[in-house]
């Protein structure tokens, strides 16, 4: 299967389950609390158009008044104790120290829950099953320590949390642990902020499996926009689509921000909008079952230089995603093994692709295929300062240089070892480069095939060169004799080299580590046009 094909399974794959998802949740999702102002920005606005299933208690006749003074957390939480579904009505704002929410219950309504000054716990606590928490505002009031706005920490399932605005908690707006089966749709989360630590995440979710993360706007948090933590099971999985994530601004925070601790389920982010923020997305972990497709990711404009990466990636799929005004477009370390596909990125101040310092096992692949990078300082760079590079597929991608001079593939090492092994470099497009394909350590490029690259097929020398990313080598020796040390043998590479000036000095050709070219250590270029070129079967070089 094609590296594009595969891509578009995946793609589909990820279609299915938010077709099944949002089937199972249809009946829960109503009109959204946010509405766009025709691009100029959101607006949040009270709308109660739910009308609940079965009978509902409002909140007023158990006494709660809703005054934004009084207390009412009492009223409400009998209200909650006594009946499945609580109408909290619009218009109201109720000033509360903490409601528990146990199994089997719906909250909703339109109006506000706002947390009283000296409160110790999250305006509202999760506790049991089958909870549904919709058409609210929880303001936080920025009063307490450490205080949610929605919290669920506890061993339960089947939480919809949905078209809530929840903004100014002490601690991350809604923040999710332990819990099976949970949607998170259509809210707004904002200006959440620990007085004193560096936390307040929009949406914070631990432990937690089938769950869905969508069309919620984040903005403007302490910490992180999204973040999801720990183990998904084997068969289970985590989707945050469509979401919009912005202006999360703080040393070393992001938009969205896994840790996942060496995955077994299916983590999918799909489809989400960050802008404003210092990274967009950052997968921590050692992961190959992340699929990072189709998000618009663009960094802070007015910064100069650009900071932060756009997506970091130790494993999985990053696939068409449109990256702009970041320091690197996409990082990663290649802990394992990694598809970086068909993105676009654009204005980046360092690196467009930056493979940093890997650590691969052998069985471990690194495909880097049909991205475009347009204005950065490097189009594609490996950095191996440990380690090996094994399996590299380069293939189909175009650079184009930013002003001051780039270079479409840059290979560093600073190892004695072999850096990149088992390589293929080919049918790229670099013309736009100041420097096509350079490395600072040629020799440690071990089996390699380098075809077909615009730009960088072809290299004139006139001192000693081992022949490294070059397909065709124009020696001139009228300087003296000149040796030019063949590669490493790779089964299909082929290498021609021509000696360019009319002087009696003779070029020798000889063998990298003890192969042989047509049975002899070396060959001989004793007069100007004259001309070898040379293919591997993986072992030797035999004269074509």
């Amino acid at each position: 299967m094609t590296n594009r094909n595969r891509t578009g399974t995946v793609i589909w794959l990820i279609a299915v389950i938010c077709s099944v998802i949002n089937v199972a949740f249809a009946a829960q999702v109503e009109t959204p609390m946010v509405q766009d102002l025709d691009g100029g920005g959101y607006e949040i606005y009270n709308v109660y158009d739910v009308v609940a299933k079965g009978p509902s208690a409002d909140v007023r006749a158990y006494g709660a008044i809703g005054n934004g003074i009084a207390d009412d957390t009492d009223a409400i939480q009998d209200a909650i104790d006594e009946n499945r579904s609580v109408l909290i009505p619009q218009g109201y704002v109720f000033m509360v120290s903490g409601l528990v929410v146990p199994e089997n219950r719906t909250l909703f309504g339109g109006g506000s829950l706002r947390q009283i000054a000296g409160s110790s716990s999250a305006l509202v606590d999760v506790q049991g099953d089958n909870v549904t928490i919709r058409h609210l505002e929880l303001d936080g009031a920025s009063v307490g320590t450490g205080l949610p706005g929605i919290m669920a920490d506890a061993v339960i399932s089947n939480l919809k949390i949905i078209n809530c605005h929840v903004h100014h908690c002490t601690h991350s707006g809604i923040l999710v642990k332990q819990v099976q089966d949970v949607l998170i749709s259509n809210n707004y989360s904002h200006d959440n902020a620990h007085p004193s630590e560096a936390f307040g995440d929009g949406i914070y979710i631990s432990e937690t499996t089938n769950a869905v993360i969508s069309e919620n706007i984040i903005r403007d948090n302490k910490r992180d926009g999204i973040v999801v933590t720990k183990k998904v099971a084997d068969s289970e999985f985590v989707v945050v689509a469509n979401n919009i994530i912005e202006g999360h601004t703080a040393w070393s925070t992001a938009a969205i921000w896994l840790e996942l601790n060496d995955n077994n389920g299916k983590t999918s982010i799909v489809g989400n909008v960050c802008r404003g923020n210092r990274n967009g997305i950052m997968a921590t972990d050692q992961d190959t079952s992340v699929t990072i497709v189709g998000n618009a990711i663009e960094g802070q404009p007015g910064q100069s230089p650009y900071i932060g990466d756009g997506i970091f990636a130790r494993g999985g799929v990053v696939s068409n995603n449109t990256i702009k005004y970041q320091g690197n477009g996409i990082a990663s370390d290649a802990s394992n093994t990694l598809i970086i596909e068909g993105n676009h990125i654009a204005d980046v101040h360092g690196q467009g692709i930056h493979v940093i310092g890997p650590q691969m096992d052998a069985s471990c692949k690194l495909t880097i295929a049909d991205n475009q990078v347009f204005n950065a300082a490097y189009g594609i760079r490996l950095s191996v300062s440990s380690g090996n590079l094994y399996n590299l597929v380069i293939t189909g991608n175009q650079t184009r240089k930013k002003d001051g001079g780039a270079w479409g593939l840059r290979i560093d090492s600073n190892q004695a070892a072999n850096c990149i092994d088992n390589a293929i470099v080919a049918n790229n497009n670099f013309t736009d480069s100041t420097a096509c394909i350079v490395s600072n350590y040629p020799s440690q490029i071990g089996r390699a095939i380098f075809s077909n690259n615009i730009g960088a097929s072809v290299q004139t020398v006139s001192a000693d060169t081992t022949v490294s990313f070059q397909e065709t080598v124009l020696v001139n020796a009228s300087g003296g004799p000149r040796t030019i040390t063949l590669p490493k043998p790779a089964n299909g590479r082929i290498v021609t080299i021509k000696k360019i000036d009319s002087s009696a000095n003779t070029v020798t050709i000889q063998n990298n580590s003890g192969e042989t070219i047509d049975g002899a250590a070396a060959y001989s270029l004793p007069a100007q046009w004259s001309t070898m070129t040379v293919g591997s079967d993986g072992t030797n070089w035999y004269v074509k």
